[in-house]
């Protein structure tokens, strides 16, 4: 799941951009298009999502505690994130930027992962 949020306060509003998609080895690529404000800032979660949640059941745990998901993220401390998330697995947070080309790899558990984020110009 690829969620975003525009950073125009401490509280989170609904997303600018939310997608659940499956990548395997037949379909390696997503198109999302949107359209964002090359004026404003926006946060970006990348998740593997292993629970049968979909999108608004995780928004608002996301908006409610995202500093501390965050925080947790930033140290590295995934049984604090669980506490919020549970199975769902936090790939990525970061600044999404316009524009932006970033390349996201690790090891979280078992699973091995590699993802580009890749966004031009605004739309």
């Amino acid at each position: 799941m690829f969620l975003v949020y525009e950073l125009d306060s401490d509280d989170y509003q609904p997303p600018v951009i939310n997608e659940y998609f499956v990548l395997d080895s037949s379909r390696m690529e997503i198109r999302i298009e949107a359209e964002l404000d090359s004026n404003k800032s926006y946060q970006y979660y990348l998740l593997e999502m292993d629970s049968n949640r979909d999108y608004l059941q995780l928004d608002p745990i996301i908006r409610i505690h995202h500093k501390a998901i965050i925080e947790y993220f930033t140290k590295g401390d995934y049984l604090g994130i669980e506490k919020y998330l549970g199975d769902d697995d936090i790939l990525s947070i970061d600044e999404l930027t316009i524009p932006i080309n970033k390349k996201i790899n690790g090891i979280f558990k078992i699973d091995r992962y590699s993802y580009q984020i890749k966004m031009d110009k605004p739309i």
